[in-house]
């Protein structure tokens, strides 16, 4: 799996195998289930990691470039 991609994509397939949805299978019906399903099997503790990950990384560089441009607009 690519690196911050978490979980499987939700489609109309998904969606129809889970049957708790009538046919036919609308955006909207998508929507609801990839909702219900967006902290399944730890995937919102794999992002806050990747995200804490990411800060750790590159926190140096946003602090620098954001000093750049403060320091521009004066």
């Amino acid at each position: 799996m690519a690196s911050g991609l978490f979980g499987l994509p939700i489609t109309e397939d998904t969606v129809r195998a889970t049957g708790e949805y009538p046919e036919p299978i609308t955006q909207r019906d998508v929507a609801d289930y990839a909702m219900k399903m967006k902290n399944a099997s730890g995937k919102d503790l794999e992002a806050q990691q990747f995200v804490d990950n990411l800060k750790d990384r590159f926190v140096c560089v946003c602090v620098c470039v954001c000093v750049c441009i403060y320091r521009n607009l004066d």
